[in-house]
């Protein structure tokens, strides 16, 4: 279970006594109050905590690399430690990198070409019928999702002017021609176990019973939107005419 402190620290303790009694295997604590979500976490609480339960921690708030990771446990005792919005701009961060590696960037899109692919059609690929490319309307990917990643992990890599027109992409061949011609990145083909063991599954929900239509409704329409968070990043990039980098740390309610 997750939660955030309470007002009132001592609440917070017996509520997470109460929850392990309640047969929780475990708690992840975002050591701010919900009246503050940026700044320091409150590290004497979290080892309260931890000093009052008997199941594992797991402490979130204000972690920026690995360095950090090992001070939290040092510092309250914690079991583990849960990273957002650093892992978004890192996702090496466990290794002790501190930016991405063009590696971790080839292998997102790995994950994400392969994953466009259905099973009928990896032979065409495998026999070099085909062009390793994402087609613009992909099976089990959004653009969103593919282009949103890399805005992320690109931005300790490439340099102001560069970040801007890639993160203004909006086509998938625009984004695979960017990498191969500046990063000499490029998809590739899993090998056939790979494949199989990485396929999504596919979900039929046409004999599902809809039980409420104004329950299940909704007009919400992500191709529509780049949400708010990376409209953030948009606006940083646009404002911000130096090399400075932009201040990621109020991106989120859960803010790390």
């Amino acid at each position: 279970m997750t939660l955030a402190f309470l007002l009132y620290f001592r609440k917070t303790v017996e509520i997470c006594r109460q929850i392990e009694k309640s047969g929780a295997t475990f708690l992840t604590i975002h050591a701010r109050t919900p009246e503050k979500s940026t700044g320091d976490i409150n590290k004497e609480v979290l080892k309260l905590i931890k000093d009052n339960i008997n199941i594992p921690l797991v402490a979130n708030g204000g972690v920026k690399n690995l360095t950090d990771c090992y001070e939290l446990k040092e510092l309250t005792g914690c079991d583990g430690v849960m990273v957002a919005n650093a892992i978004l701009q890192n996702p090496t961060i466990f290794s002790g990198r501190t930016e991405t590696s063009y590696e971790c960037v080839q292998h997102w899109v790995d994950i994400c070409f392969n994953t466009s692919i259905s099973p009928k059609n990896y032979k065409l690929f495998s026999n070099g019928k085909s062009q390793l490319t994402i087609p613009e309307r992909p099976t089990n990917l959004t653009f969103q999702c593919f282009h949103h990643h890399l805005v992320f992990m690109l931005e300790k890599i490439l340099p102001k002017k560069k970040r801007r027109i890639f993160n203004n992409f909006k086509r998938f061949h625009e984004v695979l021609e960017f990498l191969k011609e500046e990063m000499n990145i490029v998809p590739n083909l899993y090998n056939v176990d790979s494949f199989r063991n990485r396929t999504p599954l596919c979900l039929d929900y046409d004999d599902l019973v809809v039980v409420d239509d104004d329950f299940v409704s909704s007009n919400y329409n992500s191709s529509n939107s780049n949400g708010k968070y990376f409209s953030k990043i948009l606006d940083c990039d646009e404002k911000h005419s130096d090399e400075t980098d932009c201040d990621w740390s109020n991106m989120f309610l859960e803010n790390d």
